[in-house]
């Protein structure tokens, strides 16, 4: 199933259930933790992406779309969050990385790497095209700098 949404519609439609994550809450009602971290609300909307991608990837293939749309709206509205805001730090950085390499690129192994199952082995980057080679080493250049901030 491609995880790009197919219609515009859909994608308004969908993206009117944004309102009831943590994308939608106001920064006052965000933990206190949260406001440490200047990419707090970016990385929030990158773990719903992640779980609900996670969630789509592990339903039934019985599925109809139908059965998925819950799926899709909570990815979508992640998306146009982690697009709305700015990020401020190598960690932030990786996440949008992360989002549009899974949107661009429909492989197993990359659905497994943005979810930390699983690295990609030299023999993968090689079956990369050129420009993939490049994104995927700007990914691990953010990845390796978002890890030695903390």
């Amino acid at each position: 199933m491609d995880i790009q949404t197919t219609s515009a519609n859909r994608r308004a439609v969908l993206g009117l259930l944004a309102a009831s994550s943590i994308m939608a809450l106001p920064a006052a009602a965000l933990p206190a933790a949260v406001h440490d971290n200047p990419d707090a609300r970016l990385l929030a909307a990158f773990d719903t992406y992640c779980v609900a991608f996670r969630e789509l990837r592990d339903a039934p293939i019985t599925n109809t779309d139908r059965d998925n749309d819950q799926f899709y709206a909570r990815m979508d509205a992640a998306s146009d969050a982690m697009l709305r805001e700015p990020a401020y730090t190598p960690a932030g950085i990786a996440a949008k990385l992360w989002v549009g390499v899974h949107h661009t690129w429909h492989e197993p192994m990359i659905d497994a790497a943005i979810l930390g199952e699983r690295e990609l082995t030299a023999d993968d980057i090689d079956a990369l095209d050129y420009y993939q080679k490049l994104i995927w080493s700007a990914l691990t250049d953010a990845r390796r700098l978002a890890k030695a901030t903390h």
